[in-house]
């Protein structure tokens, strides 16, 4: 009974590596998160940022949203390529569209995008959007905050507020914000695991067997 009792903590305990390899998600990647795309960024510690699962097609991925402090208005927005509508006929990423006039102004394009930290905020990922159409001789920029929502899949969008200094602040709200390492294939965004992680992950019992059995011996005398 003791050696049995003593076989199972050990196993949990040398099973936990495995299990946080094979949940793809972490809390505190090292570093900034690098721009390596229109919408990835990389980490320093092999890990990833990757909003391309949610760019299914050439149409928005969130459309029609209104702004809450201004009903009149509401925002596409599609964050990985530039798309166009009726409203906003100027290839965009973020489309303003006043509900009154019927017409759509871009607020930033995916050409120039790039990933940065919000100033009171370090850990906070932002993803900005420039070069938007220039209103009284002001070019306009969309400013999106990353928040990692594993439950969230595609998510949502909110507008956290309009600066009125021609910049857009919206909140994406998904499990495509969350840092993943590049190796874990829990994140495969509906595809099955693949043979080569099987044997990975078949690799990492044997090995966390074989060193835990003097953990397992210590538990054993302990008992």
């Amino acid at each position: 009974m003791k050696l049995l009792v003593a076989f199972t903590l050990a196993i949990l305990t040398c099973l936990m590596p495995v299990a946080a390899a094979l949940s793809g998600y972490y809390d505190d990647p090292a570093g900034l998160c690098q721009t390596a795309g229109s919408c990835v960024c990389h980490y320093d510690n092999n890990y990833k940022i990757d909003l391309n699962p949610l760019q299914t097609s050439a149409t928005p991925v969130f459309a029609g949203v209104v702004d809450d402090e201004a009903s009149t208005l509401s925002y596409s927005y599609s964050p990985c390529s530039d798309f166009t509508t009726s409203s906003c006929p100027t290839s965009n990423a973020i489309c303003q569209v006043n509900a009154t006039s019927g017409n759509g102004i871009s607020c930033g394009s995916t050409q120039g995008s790039y990933f940065t930290a919000d100033a009171d905020i370090p850990s906070e990922v932002v993803l900005v959007y420039p070069n938007g159409a220039v209103v009284n001789g002001q070019q306009l920029t969309t400013h999106v905050i990353l928040t990692c929502d594993p439950s969230a899949d595609p998510g949502n969008i909110s507008v956290t507020f309009d600066s009125g200094d021609y910049t857009v602040f919206l909140n994406l709200n998904s499990k495509y914000c969350c840092p993943v390492n590049f190796t874990a294939s829990a994140y495969s965004h509906g595809s099955s695991i693949s043979p080569g992680t099987i044997i990975c992950i078949s690799y990492l019992l044997v090995i966390d067997l074989l060193f835990c059995w003097p953990f397992i011996l210590w538990l054993e005398l302990c008992f």
